[in-house]
């Protein structure tokens, strides 16, 4: 899943197109505090939610689901954009603690506009549907069927193929 392999969302400061000093040497944080800027909900039904305020802007950027509280999420929200919305959802769904689907809003309208499935957990997508116009119903579907990590059969809403897709 490239677009997400790397949960690393905020920089130093010190990056292109970053301002700031840079990393500040300071004392090493104790591991037995929580993350100040992380809130961890334990629910009567044995779930837990943790919301994460990334930059310390007061929004939550990323918020993590684990359903039966095996430390695992099994899905985990994110704002990919920083427009305070959770636009992106990565999730588990069969508890083994890596990325299975990858759902993107990519216009900020609520919807889903492109769905990506590792069927074979190697961290690559094997099949994807985009919703490139935003109308709400898909209109392009990319396979790897020989996982490649290239799109060996490409599909239109008007059913064309592109038997060439991968080559």
């Amino acid at each position: 899943m490239s677009d997400f392999s790397d949960l690393m969302l905020v920089g130093d400061g010190s990056g292109p197109g970053e301002s700031g000093p840079g990393p500040v040497a300071g004392p090493e944080p104790d591991p037995f505090l929580a993350d100040p800027h992380s809130v961890v909900t334990y629910r009567m039904d044995g779930s837990v939610d943790v919301s994460t305020d990334l930059d310390g802007d007061g929004h939550v950027d990323l918020l993590q689901h684990d359903a039966d509280g095996d430390g695992f999420a099994d899905a985990t929200y994110v704002d990919t954009d920083g427009d305070h919305r959770l636009d992106a959802m990565l999730r588990d769904y069969d508890d083994n603690g890596s990325v299975d689907a990858v759902l993107d809003d990519r216009n900020g309208d609520g919807r889903v506009d492109a769905v990506r499935l590792d069927l074979d957990h190697d961290g690559r997508a094997d099949s994807s549907t985009f919703d490139q116009n935003f109308d709400g119903r898909p209109d392009l579907w990319l396979r790897d069927t020989d996982a490649d990590g290239v799109a060996d059969q490409v599909r239109t809403a008007s059913g064309q193929v592109d038997p060439y897709a991968g080559r």
